[in-house]
């Protein structure tokens, strides 16, 4: 009687700790899964953002170059039109060197509002 209570008591144990080992076993690949599926979203998210903020930035960048080219235009076309002013009203030229001066003038600010008009 002793012997068939034992050896019931050890086939119960080991039916128990093999049950335990597998259920074991299945969680923790549950939980090694679940972790990769994890990381993969958190690197897919990363990532995603990653690009967010270097689109932005190279975005800010251009619209930083654009506005000091509009920036040099202005500037370029206020210096231009002064120098069309002085052109113009200058009694010590004659009147041929002028209409060269001033045709050339207006050119060149034509020119410079097209380049404005072109980054707008």
């Amino acid at each position: 009687m002793k012997k068939i209570l034992t050896l019931s008591i050890a086939l119960l144990m080991t039916t128990t700790m093999s049950f335990a080992a597998s259920t074991y076993g299945n969680a923790l690949k549950n939980a090694i899964k679940q972790d990769i599926q994890n990381a993969k979203q958190e690197t897919k998210e990363a990532i995603k953002k990653d690009i967010q903020n270097k689109t932005q930035a190279q975005n800010n960048a251009a619209a930083q170059k654009k506005a000091e080219k509009i920036k040099q235009i202005d500037t370029k076309l206020t210096n231009l039109n002064k120098e069309l002013k002085e052109v113009k009203n200058s009694k010590n030229i004659t009147e041929t060197e002028r209409t060269i001066k001033v045709r050339s003038l207006e050119r060149q600010i034509e020119f410079c509002e097209k380049q404005k008009a072109a980054l707008q």
